[in-house]
């Protein structure tokens, strides 16, 4: 999968196939090479070979590596994205991130180092589309 550098990774996935919802829990190693949801709770590291989203209500302690990833969620560990993270406003990440990329909606949290290769700097954003929840009166 490639995603244009000024794009948002959700423009670009079609699909996901993996859910770990949010009444679930998981302990251990999480592998998968689809596109990946998780609105639960993951206790271990997590290696992916597509898009992971960290849902809003998603817990991960350990450590994730994607190519690319958008965290939503809270994570205590480290996040590696091959290409490409997005932090968005509900995250909370306590920890290390890694990536090339790095684009940090304002509102997220961030406590620990951020690690980025190349000449790139971190992207800040205000989400400025609707959501599901919203109108076009709230704007």
């Amino acid at each position: 999968m490639s995603i244009k550098k000024r794009r948002r990774i959700m423009d670009e996935v079609q699909q996901f196939t993996t859910l770990i919802g949010q009444h679930s829990e998981f302990i251990g190693q999480l592998e998968g090479s689809d596109n990946s949801i998780i609105n639960g709770s993951v206790k271990g590291d997590g290696r992916f070979e597509a898009v992971v989203v960290l849902g809003e209500q998603g817990r991960w302690q350990g450590t994730i590596n994607a190519p690319y990833a958008i965290i939503s969620g809270r994570v205590e560990g480290t996040v590696i994205a091959g290409n490409k993270l997005e932090v968005t406003r509900t995250a909370r990440i306590k920890g290390t991130i890694t990536a090339p990329m790095v684009a940090i909606e304002e509102g997220a949290v961030h406590d620990g180092e951020i690690r980025m290769q190349g000449n790139t700097e971190v992207v800040r954003f205000r989400e400025r589309r609707l959501g599901p929840d919203e109108s076009a009166e709230a704007t």
